[in-house]
């Protein structure tokens, strides 16, 4: 695989989905979840629906400040990324303790 070709990528709060729309253009397998918006799935960030390690990366921009409960959410993002792989946050966030899998 080249330049990310295959690549599962989740993102959380997509708006306009900017990141998709470029991402799909390189053959990367992009989904979208969001409770309100338009999203390709309406999910909970704080209860994400997938199996572990699904996915290679995670982008969350300018969501968790506005979640009742962040570090669930920050549980949930870590959950479904395979091992060794990073999500992409915005906004002020704690580490998770113990928690390898930080791409800060």
């Amino acid at each position: 695989m080249s330049d990310g070709e295959g690549q599962k990528i989740l993102e959380i709060g997509p708006g306009l989905e900017a990141f998709g729309k470029l991402l799909k253009k390189h053959s990367i397998k992009y989904l979208s979840v969001d409770l309100f918006s338009e999203s390709d799935i309406r999910m909970d960030a704080m209860t994400l629906g997938f199996r572990n390690d699904v996915f290679d990366s995670v982008i969350c921009i300018f969501v968790l400040e506005y979640l009742e409960d962040d570090r669930s959410a920050i549980q949930e993002i870590y959950r479904v990324l395979k091992p060794g792989n990073g999500h992409h946050p915005s906004g002020l966030e704690p580490p998770i303790e113990g928690d390898q899998r930080m791409a800060i």
